[in-house]
């Protein structure tokens, strides 16, 4: 039955035995007492245990305490406005709980306690409402060997849920607190595992004394998961593992590290929306090597204060991130520890700061917001700091550079930083290295010079480099110094007056000038074109090309861009040679003469008393420009005759490949009988319309060498004339529209400084009208000859403007003759060869086009003879005939040779500066064919064709041809 009491002490008290309890037991003032106790026994109990004021203690300490059932769950409360306290301890506990309530209000101070060497527990609410300050009101859970589910949590004022444990718990639902309630997990023994699957969790301590102690962020019943935790004690012994489940569900957990904390291990299992939180001014550590594979994901928010100490670093090609978010306020956070490999660092708000302490990170994308002030700080002060960056986004990244004691080494592929500040250390400390792309630095290096015993070093390795700023460094008034060194890529320099302390080139190159393609420069006012200058004041080494700006028209004396070795007059270490080329207007270029000791000679060098001094070639619209340099025993540098050198070889090239388009698909729409009508032989009838489509792919090695892909539609009509026993005698005229579409390689411009070409968005289309007479016998002789005209339509473009499109059109001819002999064998004469050979003579007209190259308004003017074109083909064709009921079938394969003999063609191509350039012309060449093809009579008056041909060999090529073709006669 029940127990009740509203005051006094109910006690059951069994030596040895069991007790079983179907109903409630209950209690309603300060001094009602329920006592239930078996030293030696089991005890059941079924029904609710409920207080309002007073004591319920159940005990079977040696024994097996059951609460409730699966099919029936008991309640336990201890609530309302009194005192309410309920202890249940037992050795081995199985509890089916519906719900865990010590609530009352701030009078009141009510506790449920439960204990058990051994508890197998499903409970599912615990709520520890409102109790008095400074109690002990709450829910407290000790089990030293656990398998715990719980349905929901929530704590209010001056309350507590506590759960010890070795073993697993499982919380399904919502871990809630309100005001100054607290949740608190201790997970101890050898191996403890806590698992959350609620969609919000707030835990206020978790500690986790167990040797092994395992949090578990289980998705699978929500599709956001969020939880909290203020402390983490004894971190150093928790492994935290993110189960997203799949890339839609998102897990969501913060930690306070307002005071340093430690975890041992993070693992991500399984999901890409992967968050780690953290809030602070101290340090979090992650002991173990964070691996984030690909398909998983994990994001780091850092607030301000915090240091991130990634012990054993971050690997993985996973979606990871670090993010730091200053939209409320300025933010700053560190990352430390060993190498971390991150997708993307995001820095956005007001103005965000990463500081790199770490031995090395690797970062995919670092992006920053355009109107916030972003950066990244590289401290070498405990360990030397490596970081590669592959990209940049957004332009106001500022970067520090504190090499200190042990150096900072910053590589870059490409992007926008506004400013460098090298905080402290010396060439060898600070370190850049430009890997790949372009990258540009918008302001001036530590604002405008490098103060003393500060320096930094710029390896271009492959990477070019645009200083948007004048860089001042290495001059002995200011004490600080800058090494560049240059090899197969292009330092770019904006500002003015420019000084470094170091040179070394290994075939790179310095941009003064920095032109557009007509010679014009882009970063200087037309009205004022003032010239810039390089200063190399203590060594120069190895070679490196200079491309300056003159403008010889220039009232005063200064005339160029100038680069000047030993400008301070000291001690001056020099060896190599220094390369230089011109870039302004050609006509004026070349204009230049040099006279000793004369006063109109353009300056462009100085103090290269001991440097090999040599003039180079430059690009300008699409002339060649190689300047002459000489230099006078003080060791000042002059500009003397250049000369025009005439269109580029690589343009010539792609020009070449230009007027080479429409004769590719005239070469396509050459003749073949059997392709163009199909099977003649056995034809009763006298009239006959027919269609085909044939298309495919080739390949020119001509000029820059190109690829073609083309569609012919072709459709005729003839009538037969019957001229001997089975033979006849077809004339009749043909129509033809075709398209192809071409593209060339791309050609870096060895002139050009980087600049490529190719030919792009070719777009030919060819009419066709023809005559032809094919004389065919059944077996026996064959003749077939044909008369056609073309008109071919090219439009391309060698820049990526649309706008500069050329057009090339062209009249074209070809007259053909295949003839051959069909030899039937085999006992029903179902086997054939068809030994043939055709002659056909083609005429191309003369090609020439106009062309603005290169996005400026130079044009080149191209040309391209008149061409004749010899074609011979011989070869034969092995088929096998098969009659079927309404008509036949039959396979064939054919082996040729193919020649064309080529007349004419010459080309030419003339520059601005008058030059006229020969281009290499279309020559003759020859290529092996083979073919597979069938034949269809479906009835007697309607049949279709298949070919495929591929050719091998010369200077042009098919990769493969598709022809379809259908007859029908009457």
């Amino acid at each position: 039955g029940s127990i009740s009491n509203n005051s006094g002490t109910n006690t059951i008290s069994v030596t040895k035995g069991n007790i079983t309890i179907n109903g409630n037991v209950s209690g309603s003032s300060n001094s009602a007492s329920n006592t239930i106790k078996v030293d030696d026994g089991n005890i059941t109990a079924l029904g609710d245990f409920s207080l309002n004021g007073g004591t319920n203690s159940i005990k079977a300490e040696q024994g097996t305490l059951t609460l409730g059932s699966s099919g029936a769950k008991s309640a336990i409360s201890s609530g309302g406005g009194l005192t309410s306290t309920t202890t249940i301890k037992a050795k081995t506990l199985n509890a089916y709980l519906s719900k865990l309530n010590s609530g009352g209000n701030t009078n009141s101070n009510n506790s449920i306690t439960i204990e058990a060497q051994s508890a197998t527990a499903v409970i599912d609410e615990l709520s520890a409402g409102t109790n008095k300050a400074n109690g002990a009101g709450g829910i407290t859970l000790t089990f030293d060997q656990a398998d715990l589910t719980i349905g929901k949590m929530s704590v209010n004022s001056n309350s507590n849920n506590t759960i010890n444990l070795s073993g697993t718990a499982v919380v399904n639902g919502n871990i809630e607190k309100a005001n100054n309630g607290k949740n608190n997990f201790t997970l101890k023994g050898e191996a403890t595992s806590l698992t959350l699957k609620g969609a919000n969790n707030a835990i206020t301590t978790l500690d986790t004394s167990a040797t092994s102690s395992t949090l578990n962020l289980d998705a699978s019943l929500n599709d956001n998961l969020s939880t909290t935790i203020d402390t983490i004690s004894n971190g150093g012994n928790l492994q935290v593992n993110f189960a997203g489940i799949n890339a839609e569900k998102s897990i969501s957990l913060t930690l306070n590290t307002a005071t340093s904390q430690e975890i041992k291990t993070l693992s991500i299992l399984s999901g890409v929306k992967n968050i780690l939180t953290l809030n602070g001014n101290n340090t979090m550590t992650i002991d173990d090597s964070v691996s984030v594979t690909e398909g998983k994901g994990l994001a780091f928010f850092l607030d301000h204060g915090t240091t991130l100490n990634l012990v054993s670093g971050m690997s993985g090609n996973g979606e990871t991130s670090i993010n730091i978010d200053s939209t409320s306020g300025n933010k700053s956070a560190v990352l430390t520890g060993s190498s971390v490999r991150v997708k993307n660092v995001n820095l956005s708000g007001t103005t965000s700061q990463l500081t790199l302490k770490n031995t090395q990170t690797d970062i995919s994308t670092l992006s920053t917001t355009t109107s916030a002030s972003s950066v990244l700080e590289l401290d070498g002060s405990s360990n030397k700091v490596t970081a590669t960056i592959q990209e940049i986004q957004g332009d106001n990244l500022k970067v520090l550079m504190g090499g200190d004691r042990h150096g900072a080494e910053l590589n870059l592929n490409g992007g926008v930083i506004k400013s460098i500040e090298i905080k402290n250390a010396d060439i060898g400390h600070n370190v850049f290295n430009f890997k790949s792309g372009t990258t540009t630095i918008t302001d001036e290096i530590n604002g405008q010079v490098v103060a003393n015993t500060k320096g930094f070093t710029l390896n271009l390795d492959g990477g070019n480099l645009i200083l948007g700023s004048a860089i001042s460094a290495g001059d002995d008034n200011l004490g600080g110094e800058a090494e560049v060194h240059i090899s197969a890529a292009t330092l770019f320099l904006k500002g003015g007056t420019n000084a470094i302390s170091k040179l070394q080139g290994n075939g790179g190159i310095v941009d003064l000038a920095m032109a557009n393609s007509e010679g014009n420069p882009l970063t200087r006012t037309i009205s004022t074109r003032a010239f810039k200058t390089l200063s190399v004041n203590k060594e120069y080494s190895g070679i490196t090309t200079f491309h300056l700006y003159i403008n010889p028209k220039e009232s005063s004396p200064t005339k160029a861009d100038k680069i000047i070795f030993n400008q301070n007059g000291n001690d001056f270490k020099a060896s190599g040679t220094a390369i230089f080329t011109v870039m302004g207007n050609v006509d004026d270029i070349l204009a230049v003469t040099y006279v000793k000791d004369g006063n109109d000679n353009v300056q462009i060098g100085e103090g290269m008393q001991d440097i090999d001094v040599v003039g180079g070639e430059s690009l300008i619209g699409y002339d060649v420009i190689k300047a002459q340099v000489i230099k006078e025993d003080d060791g000042k540098v002059y500009l003397g005759s250049s000369t025009s050198q005439g269109v580029a070889p690589e343009i010539k090239d792609v020009a070449r490949s230009a007027l080479t388009v429409n004769y590719d698909l005239y070469l396509a729409n050459f003749n073949s009988l059997n392709k163009r009508m199909g099977e003649l032989r056995d034809n009763p009838n006298t009239q006959g319309v027919w269609a085909r489509i044939f298309g495919g792919a080739m390949s020119s090695d001509f000029g820059a060498g190109s690829k073609t892909d083309y569609i012919t539609a072709q459709g005729g009509y003839d009538y037969a004339l019957n001229v001997g026993e089975n033979v006849k005698n077809y004339v009749g005229v043909t129509i033809a529209y075709g398209k192809s579409w071409t593209k060339s390689n791309t050609l870096n411009i060895q002139a050009g400084n980087g600049a490529s070409i190719a030919l792009k968005d070719v777009n030919s289309s060819m009419v066709e009208v023809g005559v032809y007479n094919s004389y065919v016998a059944d077996s026996g002789w064959y003749n077939d000859t044909i008369l056609k005209f073309d008109y071919i339509m090219s439009t391309f473009s060698m820049t990526d403007n649309p706008s500069l499109e050329s057009k090339t059109n062209n009249f074209a001819m070809v007259l053909s003759d295949e003839f051959g002999y069909r030899y039937k064998f085999g006992g029903d004469a179902s086997w054939y060869i068809d030994p043939q050979v055709e002659l056909a003579l083609g005429y191309f007209n003369q090609s020439d086009f106009n062309r603005e190259m290169l996005a400026t308004n130079a044009t080149l003017q191209a040309s391209q003879d008149s061409i004749f074109t010899l074609r011979t083909r011989a070869g034969a064709t092995l088929g096998k005939k098969f009659s079927v009921a309404k008509g036949f079938a039959s396979l064939y394969v054919g082996a040729f040779y193919e020649y064309d003999y080529i007349n004419g063609g010459n080309t030419q191509a003339l520059s601005k500066s008058g030059v006229s350039n020969p281009l290499d012309s279309v020559q003759s060449n020859g290529r092996a064919m083979l073919n597979i093809g069938s034949n269809i009579g479906l009835t007697e008056n309607a049949r279709l064709y298949i070919d495929v041909e591929k050719s091998f060999g010369d200077k042009q090529r098919t990769f493969m041809q598709f022809n379809f073709g259908a007859r029908y006669s009457f």
